[in-house]
């Protein structure tokens, strides 16, 4: 998940190199929000392989996290 996050990371900041904004604390509070966006996909996308590639005990398991996950979504 570190590499993961660190690559999201990486790209908020080779985005951020080729503009002229200066970091104030908009930017910082966006660049926050930004990285714990590329957290929350990246845990969706790895409880997604859990999910599929898991033997059916996982499945049943993580149905709970599913709903609370989903809920008054």
């Amino acid at each position: 998940m570190v590499e993961a996050l660190a690559g999201v990371g990486g790209m908020i900041c080779d985005y951020l190199d080729h503009t002229s904004r200066t970091v104030d604390r908009e930017l910082l509070e966006e660049f926050k929000s930004a990285l714990y966006k590329g957290w929350a996909l990246q845990c969706g996308v790895r409880l997604a392989s859990a999910y599929w590639r898991g033997p059916e005990e996982v499945r049943v398991a993580s149905r709970d996290l599913h709903q609370e996950l989903t809920r008054d979504a």
